[in-house]
């Protein structure tokens, strides 16, 4: 799978506040499965600070769609920051709630679709919350009041730190796309395995 650079990636972030990301439009995002490799590493460890916040950080996120798509299907570009603004806010609350475990990367990808529809998939490196934790946590993010989309489904990736992380040394392991969605395959992010996985 051909790899985006993190700087490419990034681009895309910024067209919550209105620039363009590097993806062409007439080009499907080739999104790769993880952010782990020595050569992309130096890139994204700028976002990751020696002493993060705990119990949760939010580092970076990742939209999985060109602004061409996300400029048709954002009903209102305001309401996005502020979901992810709840979506960090209601990690932290759940996890200042819970006992501290070993640190961890996080990577929470949502998809939104019309109807105020959400739905959660988080993963953790190097190894998962235990069951009922993690089921609580997804719990409480798709209880989140949605934003309005239209016209097909709007997915981000949004990357973190668990109880400090497992150091920028150590080269944190995001996931770029969901294991449940590349077990899925299938047609372009995120339609193609959200069809599947979650259909109308």
């Amino acid at each position: 799978m051909r790899k985006f650079s993190l700087r490419a990636i990034a681009s895309g972030i910024l067209s919550l506040v209105g620039c363009s990301p590097s993806v062409e439009p007439e080009v499907p995002p080739d999104i790769p499965a993880k952010l782990n490799d020595a050569d992309e590493y130096h890139e994204f460890a700028e976002f990751i600070p020696e002493n993060p916040e705990r119990p949760f950080y939010f580092a970076f996120s990742m939209l999985h769609q060109p602004d061409p798509v996300l400029r048709n299907r954002i009903a209102s570009t305001d309401s996005i920051p502020t979901y992810m603004k709840e979506v960090e806010r209601t990690v932290k609350e759940y996890l200042e709630t819970i006992p501290e475990d070993s640190g961890r990367t996080c990577s929470i990808v949502f998809a939104l679709k019309p109807g105020r529809q959400s739905r959660f998939w988080v993963e953790y490196h190097p190894e998962p919350l235990p069951g009922p934790i993690h089921d609580e946590l997804v719990k409480r993010l798709e209880a989140l009041e949605a934003p309005m989309v239209r016209d097909g489904p709007v997915s981000i990736a949004m990357f973190g730190l668990l109880w400090g992380g497992i150091g920028r040394e150590n080269h944190p392991n995001f996931s770029m796309v969901p294991k449940e969605w590349q077990e899925a395959a299938g047609g372009i992010i995120p339609d193609g395995p959200l069809s599947k996985l979650w259909p109308d």
